[in-house]
């Protein structure tokens, strides 16, 4: 019996350059809860003396809501509670930029025009390590990396083939053209703490009349990992990286890559 390869993630792998990259936002998330008191005065003036380019800033408060059910002649119960702070988001002057620091999460996202993952994840880890010294996890329950792309195609009739490697096709015996579509693949990776959700759709855009070919790819983590472990933390994301774009490369048809170079 033949024995298949292990599964292996090559970081020495180059890809393509795309001039036209179509991704519209890229989101860094780490969840890790704080281990220190999470207070407004505590965190907000740290915070903004230490992001003076994302000026824009606001502060989300977390409530509780429950209904009691009484007896039929009396009226149900509401309670309203308010449990403090849930987080400050920043955003730079353009808003392309947006950063969330959160009682018990770290979100950095970047929308179009998306540069390079050396920047992106240059300025995510600098972000991170800010809010690592305010709240002070004792570790990181889970990592995920998504990267959102919007592919352009022309309106009225086309073929999905021309765009996607694996598309799907209208039931044997039942030629009608799609109307639309919502396909989502799960991934474990064999051998690594990672699963990838792969979701391929079509967008219309009500204003312009345009269609997108939407593929959103999603690499998270199973397990947590040490907080300490800094290094451990650029690799997976390194690795997040490859595994997203293998998945979206292996999407597109060349076609789809001569629209996007």
């Amino acid at each position: 019996m033949i024995k298949s390869q292990p599964f292996k993630i090559k970081l020495e792998e180059k890809f393509p350059h795309l001039s036209k990259a179509p991704i519209m936002e890229c989101v860094l998330e780490l969840r890790a809860r704080a281990e220190t008191p999470w207070e407004e005065n505590a965190i907000r003036e740290p915070l903004v003396k230490q992001l003076p380019d994302y000026p824009k800033f606001q502060s989300e408060q977390e409530f509780q809501a429950e209904l009691t059910l009484q007896a039929k002649e009396k009226q149900a119960e509401h309670t309203f509670k308010d449990l403090g702070l849930k987080g400050i988001i920043f955003r730079t002057n353009d808003e392309k930029q947006i950063a969330r620091f959160h009682r018990d999460l770290f979100s950095f996202s970047k929308l179009h025009p998306y540069d390079d993952w050396s920047q992106f994840s240059t300025e995510a880890l600098r972000l991170w390590a800010i809010h690592r010294e305010l709240a002070r996890p004792i570790d990181i329950q889970r990592i995920g990396l998504r990267f959102i792309n919007h592919i352009s195609v022309p309106t009225g009739t086309f073929k999905l083939e021309d765009y996607l490697r694996i598309y799907p096709k209208e039931p044997y015996g039942l030629p009608l053209p799609f109307g639309g579509f919502f396909h989502k693949d799960r991934f474990a990776v064999p051998g690594y703490n990672y699963f990838m959700d792969v979701v391929k759709t079509i967008q219309p855009d009500p204003k312009t009349m345009a269609v997108s070919l939407v593929i959103d790819i999603d690499v998270f983590t199973g397990k947590s990992i040490a907080i300490e472990d800094a290094g451990c933390l650029k690799k997976c994301l390194l690795e997040m990286w490859w595994l997203k774009n293998k998945a979206f490369f292996g999407s597109i048809t060349k076609k789809t890559m001569e629209m996007l170079k």
